[in-house]
Formats: C-alpha cells, structure tokens, sequence
C-alpha cells in the first residue's frame, strides 16, 4: 500500500510540473504575441519571426510559409527597422521579455 501511495505521489508531481511548463510556456508565447503586437507587427512578420527565433534559416522559413528567400530577407529587415534592433539576439531580447 505504501509503495502504490509513493508511486500516485509520483506520478501526480510529474503531472503537476508538466502543467506548470505548460502554463509558463503558455504565458510566454501570450507575452511574444503581447509584444509583436504593441511594435505593430503584422500576422505574416510574427510567422517568419517565430520561426527565426526558433532557429530556422531564411531558407527554411520561406520553404515552409510558400514564400521566397527574398521575401522572409523582407520581412525580417522591415521587423528589424519597425523594433530599432540590428541582430537575433536584440530582436529575441525585445519580444520575448
């Protein structure tokens, strides 16, 4: 009885921190969403900037939106001039404070 009571222990603290993730998580893309936003960003430049914030080539990106390399190159310098950032790293660090 007291290794079943030891093992629904268990089993409830994983579930419980998979639910806190999940809420952290959550709340971080609502905070992202939240920013984008406020900086004016349309729905087309949150696409190519989550992607690139998710590691994704320029080529990657415009593969998996059906646009062209050039077009993601667009997007990501319009977003870069919309936010006043000049790299990845000062873009992730506007949005996703």
């Amino acid at each position: 009885m007291k290794n079943l009571h030891q093992r629904l222990l268990a089993v409830l603290g994983r579930q419980l921190t998979n639910i806190f993730r999940q809420q952290v998580h959550w709340t971080e893309q609502e905070a992202f969403l939240d920013n984008c936003a406020r900086n004016g960003l349309s729905e087309r430049q949150v696409e190519v900037v989550r992607l690139l914030l998710q590691g994704r080539t320029y080529a990657q990106i415009a593969a998996e939106l059906f646009i062209s390399r050039k077009t993601v190159d667009a997007h990501v310098q319009h977003v870069y001039a919309k936010l006043r950032v000049r790299n990845k790293l000062e873009l992730l660090h506007k949005l996703c404070k």
